[in-house]
């Protein structure tokens, strides 16, 4: 599908809506060279089920994806592989978004009740970085959730942002980590990524 939505520099300010160039039923969206998400920028959108963004996102501000009931996917990942798989199977390492050196430094923020109200949402995919920070209420009624995909060194989590989201909740991190540590500590589930 090919969306249409305004931006200003390197932010998305609001989607409109998408376009489906190859009359297939096919819910998704593929977005590079966006570095922030602004406020109710997806709100209450209804046919989105997919969402990706390439290595350059680096905030999703509050509201973002509020009460987006159809969103199943968010991801942030290799666009073109994810683009050209022709529905061959890849691995997680295949499409993961490693930051460049230069954006290795760069923090990403996810603010609160970004997610909120997402209740199909099973698999939220985060970008390589130094440090993420999720505010309290980011996940809030995500009612679905099944994997987080975190590969940060350090992490900041506002309380604990997962609260409302189901026990069974499996984080992807890295052997050691911060991110294993929480997901111990609230009785998650873990699996290692090399």
């Amino acid at each position: 599908m090919t969306a249409v939505y305004i931006k200003e520099n390197n932010d998305l300010k609001y989607f409109l809506f998408a376009m489906n160039t190859n009359k297939e039923n096919n819910e998704e969206c593929y977005f590079t060279d966006i570095q922030t998400i602004k406020n109710g920028a997806f709100k209450n959108v209804k046919n989105l089920e997919r969402i990706y963004f390439n290595e350059k996102l680096q905030k999703i501000e509050k509201n973002a994806f509020k009460d987006n009931i159809s969103l199943e996917v968010f991801s942030c990942c290799n666009v073109e592989k994810c683009k050209e798989n022709n529905n061959d199977n890849l691995e997680l390492n295949d499409i993961i978004a490693d930051k460049t050196a230069d954006e290795q430094n760069k923090n990403f923020a996810v603010e609160a009740f970004s997610f909120s109200g997402c209740e199909n949402l099973n698999t939220v995919v985060f970008p390589k970085c130094s440090k993420i920070t999720i505010e309290k209420f980011a996940f809030e009624n995500c009612s679905s959730l099944r994997t987080i995909v975190v590969l940060a060194e350090e992490i900041s989590f506002t309380d604990n942002p997962f609260e409302d989201c189901p026990s069974d909740l499996v984080f992807i991190c890295n052997k050691d980590s911060t991110v294993e540590r929480f997901a111990r500590e609230n009785g998650y589930g873990i699996v290692y990524v090399k």
